[in-house]
């Protein structure tokens, strides 16, 4: 196995660029708010739920818009526990994300928006998706 070290300053010369497609980092941002105690689901549309059939990873609920210059703003569908404040709930969603995406991808988040689609209890969300799993 060969390891080759290069010198930064060789590296002065060389044309770099790295770019990420939209549904990558969706899927970043989608993982990061997910991991929030008091997130209990992200809820896409239609089109998201057709979008998902063909690419890999779970993207519903979560768009991005990546711009040129680095930046990118996310916003969010979201279900979110009943009883818990949801303002405490999207400022962790926030930090974590604003944390996350730049930390992976290099790329600065300028804007988060979420939109609470619905707020449940744990118990009624369980029975929702064991509902939705005997379909």
């Amino acid at each position: 196995m060969t390891t080759a070290t290069m010198d930064p300053k060789a590296m002065t010369n060389v044309n770099k660029e790295l770019s990420f497609n939209d549904n990558v980092v969706a899927k970043v941002a989608a993982r990061a708010a997910s991991d929030i105690d008091g997130v209990l689901d992200l809820k896409g549309n239609m089109m998201d739920n057709m979008t998902n059939m063909f690419t890999s990873g779970d993207t519903r609920g979560v768009s991005v818009d990546v711009q040129e210059n680095q930046e990118v703003a996310v916003s969010f569908d979201a279900v979110l526990e009943y009883g818990k404040s949801a303002p405490a709930i999207f400022d962790r969603v926030v930090a974590t994300v604003c944390k996350t995406i730049p930390e992976l991808t290099g790329l600065k988040v300028t804007e988060v928006k979420m939109d609470v689609k619905d707020m449940l209890t744990r118990e009624e969300w369980n029975e929702s998706n064991k509902q939705e799993d005997e379909k």
